[in-house]
């Protein structure tokens, strides 16, 4: 670095999984009593453009300046931000949502205005201040933290502020794009269910996700009382992601039932996929949707395709697009459909085992030597009618 002398602090969730004994390759630095000349003068690169936020000149790493907030309208860009020297460290980190989260760290001690060491020790989920109230993401950010750090509790405080970001509208802020990011940050954890379900404690499930707040209270199944599709869906999720899903197959877990929250869901699948559809198009989620939609549609075929006629079987198959065991669509319907056969102490993994089979049996198949001598308008009939033989074959 140049000559001159930088006051530099590591800070936020670095310090806190450092604490918890969680690794944590994210580092952020704050800087205090310097300038923006200073740091472009000591070879930092300035990154940010709200935010006065530089990439250290040698290990990429993030810098910012000490900085106060304050609010002046509604939504996550209604902050007027002061960064001068003048700005102490315990000012920066004031403006921090948790107080676990407010932490610094000089190489050798922590500096802890805001007690947040105490609130790791007794497991606590506290707000550094009044600020929490100001920005709604931190709402989200809280129901992550509570996924990530399922055996702390939430301070009473958090109910009281929520009502008065309610009652100012600052709930009703939230852009889509950052719900999803703090969504899919949540889908990394161990149990990302505790995210949604923080959220309907907290009240504010059914204003960011209102089509999953409609399926509580509403059976799964009519033989299945003990769980109604809220929580049933939660256990899906989290069984999908013990079993290391991706996001594809995460999302297919947390929307396939989305159509039981509409009153008298005769059609559940069907509506489910037009819901599905509006979700992902609100949150600007994109890749890999089709799974996502042709799971929706099919999950409960896939349930019972032990007991369907093998051309159904076949006709399944290709609605779901699957060839070969090596398809992606493949491995996540496995992992969906054992994450949706689970049941508490017992899964019943007979009808995903089975489908395997039968794609199994498929591929092994040569369809150049089935269909080399027919024209060309009976080569699909040919083809389904070798994969209906292979598969009674093979039973």
């Amino acid at each position: 670095m140049h000559e001159i002398i930088l006051k530099s602090y590591l800070v936020g969730g670095a310090v806190r999984d450092r604490i918890l004994g969680i690794q944590n390759s994210d580092k952020d630095y704050v800087v205090v009593g310097a300038t923006e000349q200073e740091m472009l003068t000591a070879g930092f690169v300035k990154v940010g453009s709200f935010f006065p936020v530089f990439l250290h000149p040698k290990t990429q790493e993030e810098y910012a300046l000490a900085r106060t907030e304050k609010k002046t309208s509604v939504g996550y860009q209604g902050f007027f931000c002061q960064y001068h020297p003048s700005v102490t460290l315990a000012d920066d980190l004031k403006r921090r949502d948790l107080t676990i989260n407010a932490i610094a760290f000089d190489g050798e001690n922590y500096i802890d205005p805001f007690n947040g060491l105490a609130d790791l020790k007794n497991r606590i989920l506290r707000p550094v201040s009044k600020a929490f109230k100001e920005d709604a993401i931190r709402v989200l950010r809280l129901a992550r933290f509570k996924a990530k750090l399922p055996n702390f509790k939430l301070h009473d405080s958090f109910y009281l502020f929520i009502q008065d970001m309610k009652q100012s509208g600052e709930l009703n802020s939230l852009q889509p794009e950052r719900v999803r990011t703090e969504m899919e940050k949540a889908f990394k954890e161990s149990k990302p269910s505790l995210f949604f379900e923080t959220l309907n404690v907290l009240g504010v499930l059914e204003i960011v996700f209102p089509e999953l707040h409609a399926l509580i209270h509403v059976a799964h199944r009519q033989n299945t009382p003990k769980a109604d599709a809220f929580t049933r869906t939660m256990m899906v999720l989290d069984a999908a992601r013990q079993q290391g899903a991706d996001n594809t197959c995460l999302y297919a877990a947390l929307l396939h039932n989305l159509g039981k929250g509409i009153p008298r869901h005769v059609e559940s699948a069907t509506n489910s996929v037009t819901l599905v559809k509006k979700f992902l198009k609100r949150f600007g989620i994109s890749k890999n949707t089709t799974f996502v939609l042709s799971y929706t549609q099919y999950h409960f075929q896939i349930d019972c395709c032990q007991e369907m006629p093998y051309e159904q079987v076949i006709d399944l198959l290709d609605s779901l697009k699957i060839k070969k065991t090596s398809d992606t669509n493949f491995q996540n319907l496995i992992t969906c459909s054992k994450a949706y056969t689970l049941d508490h102490m017992n899964a019943d993994h007979s009808q995903t085992d089975y489908l395997a089979k039968c794609v199994q049996t498929i591929e092994k198949l040569d369809f150049f030597e089935i269909t080399k001598n027919v024209k060309n308008a009976n080569k699909a009939a040919y083809v389904k009618q070798a994969k209906i033989s292979a598969l009674k074959s093979s039973s």
